[in-house]
């Protein structure tokens, strides 16, 4: 029997998360925006859509909602469709590695997910483990959340690695390469057929455990979809093609203008009208637009809002319509889903309340200075690196810092939002120079200041906007971006030692920036491989929480004070 104090904390988990709204601009004169509230043509496709969903079961009931009424609207003119990372983000989706995610899109009549980079991140289908060991499948939880599913997790341009020739099919793409899930489904909706194509970033192979992808490797993009889609045509006499694509557009710096990487190139490079329809992922914006002539569609991350788009050919050209993006409600009634995550939720509050630590007083959340949560985090990490090998100086983003420790008990729940995400430690041979440029960018205002242990940095206090010689253009494209800033005075190790350019130094850190999150993509992508160490094994969440089990009770002063303090800030 569940107590009432339970269900009161299931359902505070409820109101958890805020509400983000974004409006786009369509760019096109054949595209409409508005509600929707005429009749529906006879020949009209509406497709529902959502992506990166991450696990955000808090708002299960909501989403539920939201996908049902359009659903139960449009019937059999609709098609739901999902671009992909439904796994990683709750404690809920998680411990159960994804399987309660999996029930969850079963209820919904989900018809087909793109697989997403974090559908692969359980490893073995082993409980409350993700290593791998000898003779165990590294998709061995991913292969069973698969075969629970009642929807294809669809990827074309995963292939098996060496390749092996076949004929196109369920489980062989339209090249003649021998994939694990299958590149396509066909379904029939208002008496046409509609074939859909996922694919998945080929960067997986780089942001993945390589023991969960031994002897998978990823093709690029725009040769399988461009074969997949004309043979989906003119074998299959599909009358639709939708493409599902975890993978998605990044602005640039002015937030309206597309960066060169992720599926710009893949919608400039395809041919003309070769799929009806984009739904993409991977980079958490929300966008309805015409790229290119494609409609392209992404509906951010976390279950926010949902994606209506109305396709109809009329005259053999393509009329779109989107309808405003609709905002998922925190909270709804759906019973059979509230009944579905009851055991999840339960398994996840017990496991949230488990004290990891003590506190003697709070450590506040700040991303704009020093904090002594960001020391106490970066200490926490160049001491589980200093277990693994020699290691200097740690470096940990502001961004990271999600959540501030209370006074007293720290449970597993308090770490997890701290940290909800699933970043891995990384040990990283730089030299002084490439640490340098790191710590220039990491201090250049633009973001949050880096949290750091091991060293001592001195830098001006230079207001965004204001110009004067510290702006540069490190990447030389003209522009000189507030990253690119060097307000950076003064880097020395605890004893006062500067940096010594040539010099090779071990520096701790985590995925995110060594994947080249926070625009240290500048100096990670001209660093050899040989010389990033990734410990897929050592998450940073659970760092912390071992860290600060060790360092209990945890006083703030011991991690910042004044005339202690890490960074010293000097007027412009």
């Amino acid at each position: 029997m569940i107590h009432r104090s339970k269900n009161l904390a299931l359902w505070i988990l409820l109101l958890s998360c805020s509400l983000l709204l974004q409006s786009c601009k369509h760019d096109a004169d054949s595209v409409k925006n508005d509600s929707h509230s005429q009749s529906i043509a006879p020949d009209e496709l509406i497709i529902i859509s959502t992506n990166d969903f991450h696990a955000a079961l808090d708002r299960a009931e909501g989403l539920a909602s939201v996908v049902r009424d359009q659903q139960k609207k449009y019937g059999d003119h609709a098609l739901y469709l999902d671009g992909g990372d439904e796994f990683q983000g709750s404690l809920e989706g998680n411990v159960s590695k994804g399987k309660a995610v999996v029930d969850f899109f079963n209820l919904l009549n989900l018809d087909a997910a793109a697989l997403g980079n974090h559908e692969l991140d359980y490893g073995p289908d082993v409980p409350q483990r993700i290593i791998v060991h000898k003779g165990e499948d590294g998709m061995g939880a991913f292969k069973a959340r698969v075969k629970q599913a009642n929807y294809p997790f669809l990827s074309a341009n995963m292939i098996l690695d060496p390749p092996v020739q076949c004929n196109p099919g369920p489980a062989c793409n339209a090249i003649g390469q021998q994939t694990m899930l299958s590149p396509y489904k066909i379904v029939e909706r208002i008496g046409k057929k509609i074939g859909i194509i996922g694919v998945t970033t080929p960067t997986t192979a780089n942001i993945t455990n390589p023991d969960f992808v031994i002897g998978k490797r990823f093709e690029p993009i725009v040769p399988v979809v461009t074969a997949q889609a004309k043979w989906l045509r003119e074998k299959k006499k599909c009358d639709w093609i939708i493409l599902i694509a975890h993978e998605g557009f990044r602005f640039e710096s002015d937030g309206k203008t597309f960066k060169d990487i992720g599926l710009l190139p893949v919608v400039t490079e395809l041919p003309a009208g070769i799929v009806d329809m984009i739904v993409g992922g991977h980079s958490h914006i929300q966008i309805q637009r015409l790229v290119n002539g494609f409609p392209v569609v992404q509906t951010g991350i976390g279950a926010q809002v949902v994606a209506v788009t109305h396709l109809q050919k009329i005259n053999r050209k393509i009329e779109v319509t989107f309808d405003p993006f609709i905002p998922v409600p925190d909270t709804a009634v759906a019973f059979d889903v509230t009944k579905l995550m009851l055991p999840y939720r339960q398994m996840a509050l017990n496991f949230k309340r488990q004290v990891v630590a003590h506190t003697t007083a709070p450590f506040p959340q700040d991303k704009t200075a020093e904090s002594a949560l960001g020391n106490l985090m970066a200490d926490a990490v160049l001491a589980a690196a200093q277990q693994q090998e020699r290691v200097q100086f740690a470096i940990m983003n502001a961004g990271g810092i999600r959540s501030n420790l209370p006074e007293g008990p720290v449970t597993y729940d308090n770490i997890f939002k701290l940290m909800p995400f699933n970043n891995s430690l990384v040990i990283a041979d730089l030299t002084g120079k490439e640490l340098t440029t790191l710590l220039e960018i990491g201090f250049s205002g633009a973001l949050g200041p880096l949290s750091i242990s091991g060293l001592k940095v001195q830098t001006m206090k230079v207001p965004l906007g204001k110009k004067g010689p510290w702006d540069r253009d490190l990447n030389e494209d003209g522009i000189q971006d507030d990253w690119e800033r060097n307000i950076l005075i003064k880097v020395t190790d605890l004893k006062g030692r500067p940096l010594e350019d040539s010099k090779i130094y071990r520096v701790a850190t985590n995925t995110y920036l060594a994947e080249g999150g926070d625009y240290e993509n500048f100096v990670y992508d001209q660093i050899p491989e040989s010389r990033i160490h990734i410990h897929y094994d050592q998450v940073i969440r659970d760092i912390l929480a071992q860290f600060f089990k060790d360092q209990s009770p945890l006083a703030p002063a011991q991690y910042y004070t004044e005339n202690k303090a890490r960074i010293r800030y000097v007027n412009s």
